[in-house]
């Protein structure tokens, strides 16, 4: 039997969340490249994904997409916009 190869796939996770001066903005930076919102899809279905479809991007959306409940009601009608 070959060796099976056990590894871990974890999502970027965030390096950094500062208030601008003006108080009404989060800069939020992740310590790893982000997909910007889109999904990946596992193909095959061996728990790893082959692709994401670059329209599925989100330039700027609604936090609720993002964040937990808890935070949302912290940050209520908020809207997340990726900038890089």
């Amino acid at each position: 039997t070959a060796p099976r190869i056990i590894f871990a796939l974890y999502p970027p996770g965030i390096a950094s969340a500062k208030f601008l001066p003006s108080g009404v903005t989060i800069n939020v930076t992740f310590d790893s490249p982000t997909l910007m919102g889109a999904i990946p899809i596992d193909a095959n279905g061996d728990e790893i994904p082959d692709y994401w479809n670059d329209e599925d991007k989100i330039l700027r959306a609604p936090c609720q997409q993002f964040f937990d409940d808890f935070t949302m009601r912290l940050i209520p009608d908020s809207v997340c916009q990726w900038t890089t």
